[in-house]
């Protein structure tokens, strides 16, 4: 009887620090779980691809809105002046900037970018470096013929990608978050493609080691329990011949917390995985 009390004394306090270290990792695989099983499903869906879309309204109310350097790189990556000749973007103030181009708005890049193809860019000034800070000169000229509108005065685009937070309760929010993202035909209103994912925060002893190697800034770890991992090249699946260089947005957004404004030493990061 002694023997046993003994193992009690020793054991209880043992499963007790374990579940202390280890409660918010249970509850946080409970959740995903509840969560990945219900109801919209499935998580991810696309109805069909779009290869000249026209005009497109991009509206982020995560993180939120367009800055004036993302509006910058999706005009750069997606405005190409041939499938995609209108552009309208939300800033986080509520505006709507809208943008056009035509072929034209890119000659000098369009040259340059013909010639590397044909070998020549090892000759000055045919070197990617000289593209792209052509094309990025290109796309602030058109930028700053942009126009500014309300979501309500807007012109009509032909189709949105809307991006936007998963209600949850605020216990959910102690360790999980998610978004969506809805893609609409704006003349039928047909839903094109659909994405909800769901981001685990870090648990107690991850976010610790994590804060001592300084791997990351995220709130979120690495991956995702269900959905498309991946907002910001979501709408490839539905437009995938309208981006020339990375992702629509210049920042890896998984960093700052959803709902706030970015950090100046984010603002410096650019995105280049996502």
């Amino acid at each position: 009887m002694k023997r046993k009390t003994e193992i009690l004394l020793v054991a209880i306090p043992l499963i007790f620090v374990m579940l202390f270290l280890t409660h918010d990792i249970i509850i946080t695989h409970a959740l995903a779980w509840w969560f990945c099983r219900s109801e919209p499903n499935p998580k991810t869906f696309v109805i069909r691809k779009v290869e000249k879309p026209g005009s497109i309204y991009f509206e982020d109310n995560v993180y939120p809105g367009y800055d004036e350097r993302d509006r910058l790189n999706t005009i750069t990556n997606y405005l190409d002046g041939n499938d995609l000749t209108t552009l309208a973007l939300n800033d986080p103030e509520g505006n709507v900037h809208v943008y056009t181009a035509t072929i034209n708005s890119w000659k000098k890049s369009n040259a340059i970018q013909q010639d590397i193809r044909n070998g020549k860019y090892t000759i000055p000034p045919y070197k990617p470096k000289a593209y792209s800070k052509t094309l990025h000169n290109e796309a602030a000229i058109i930028a700053q013929s942009e126009k500014l509108y309300t979501k309500a005065t807007m012109p009509k685009m032909n189709y949105s990608v809307i991006f936007n937070p998963v209600s949850l309760p605020n216990f959910w929010r102690r360790y999980v978050w998610a978004d969506e993202i809805t893609i609409y035909d704006n003349s039928t209103g047909e839903i094109l493609a659909y994405n909800r994912r769901l981001l685990q925060r870090w648990c107690m002893l991850q976010q610790r080691i994590v804060n001592i190697v300084g791997y990351t800034s995220s709130p979120f770890s690495q991956g995702t329990s269900c959905g498309y991992p991946y907002y910001n090249s979501f709408d490839l699946k539905v437009f995938p011949r309208n981006t020339r260089i990375n992702a629509p947005k210049h920042l890896d957004l998984s960093m700052p917390e959803p709902g706030t404004q970015k950090s100046t030493n984010e603002v410096k990061n650019v995105n280049r995985q996502k």
